[in-house]
Protein backbone atom coordinates (compact mmCIF):
# COMPACT_ATOMS: atom_id res chain seq x y z
CA UNK A 1 0.00 0.00 0.00
CA UNK A 2 2.87 2.33 0.77
CA UNK A 3 4.45 1.58 -2.34
CA UNK A 4 1.52 2.60 -4.42
CA UNK A 5 1.54 5.78 -2.81
CA UNK A 6 5.02 6.49 -3.06
CA UNK A 7 4.59 5.36 -7.55
CA UNK A 8 1.61 7.56 -7.07
CA UNK A 9 3.86 10.55 -6.12
CA UNK A 10 5.97 10.16 -8.98
CA UNK A 11 3.70 9.80 -11.45
CA UNK A 12 0.56 12.27 -10.27
CA UNK A 13 1.12 15.62 -9.96
CA UNK A 14 -2.46 16.12 -7.94
CA UNK A 15 -0.63 13.28 -5.23
CA UNK A 16 2.30 15.80 -4.88
CA UNK A 17 -0.02 18.77 -4.57
CA UNK A 18 -2.43 17.26 -2.40
CA UNK A 19 0.66 15.60 -0.06
CA UNK A 20 2.44 19.38 0.12
CA UNK A 21 -1.17 21.02 0.95
CA UNK A 22 -1.54 18.04 3.94
CA UNK A 23 1.91 19.04 5.29
CA UNK A 24 1.54 22.79 4.68
CA UNK A 25 -2.44 22.69 6.64
CA UNK A 26 -0.57 19.95 9.68
CA UNK A 27 2.10 22.82 10.62
CA UNK A 28 -0.23 25.70 10.48
CA UNK A 29 -2.91 23.99 12.45
CA UNK A 30 -0.65 22.64 15.40
CA UNK A 31 0.88 25.96 15.59
CA UNK A 32 -2.51 27.76 15.81
CA UNK A 33 -3.78 25.15 17.96
CA UNK A 34 -1.18 25.93 20.77
CA UNK A 35 -1.46 29.44 20.82
CA UNK A 36 -4.70 29.37 21.13
CA UNK A 37 -4.42 26.76 23.90
CA UNK A 38 -1.34 28.89 25.46
CA UNK A 39 -3.68 32.05 25.49
CA UNK A 40 -6.84 30.54 26.96
CA UNK A 41 -9.16 31.05 23.51
CA UNK A 42 -9.70 27.40 23.20
CA UNK A 43 -13.27 27.86 22.39
CA UNK A 44 -11.98 30.10 19.37
CA UNK A 45 -10.99 27.09 17.73
CA UNK A 46 -13.99 25.66 17.85
CA UNK A 47 -15.75 28.60 16.65
CA UNK A 48 -13.34 28.77 13.79
CA UNK A 49 -14.16 25.05 12.74
CA UNK A 50 -17.88 26.12 12.17
CA UNK A 51 -17.03 29.07 10.55
CA UNK A 52 -15.49 27.72 8.13
CA UNK A 53 -17.32 24.84 7.51
CA UNK A 54 -19.73 26.45 5.39
CA UNK A 55 -17.27 28.12 3.28
CA UNK A 56 -15.87 24.61 2.51
CA UNK A 57 -19.72 22.88 1.99
CA UNK A 58 -20.22 25.36 -0.51
CA UNK A 59 -17.34 24.59 -3.03
CA UNK A 60 -19.06 21.44 -3.76
CA UNK A 61 -21.43 23.15 -5.99
CA UNK A 62 -19.67 24.39 -8.98
CA UNK A 63 -22.90 26.64 -10.09
CA UNK A 64 -22.44 29.04 -7.08
CA UNK A 65 -20.01 32.21 -7.32
CA UNK A 66 -17.72 31.81 -5.20
CA UNK A 67 -16.91 35.48 -4.40
CA UNK A 68 -20.26 35.96 -3.49
CA UNK A 69 -20.50 32.75 -0.89
CA UNK A 70 -17.34 34.16 0.43
CA UNK A 71 -18.77 37.14 1.30
CA UNK A 72 -22.39 35.62 2.02
CA UNK A 73 -19.98 33.87 4.73
CA UNK A 74 -17.56 36.08 6.05
CA UNK A 75 -20.04 38.49 7.02
CA UNK A 76 -22.17 35.84 9.11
Amino acid sequence: MITEFIDGLQQFHFLQNALITAIAIGIVAGAVGCFIILRGMSLMGDAISHAVLPGVASLLYPRHQFLLLALLFLAS
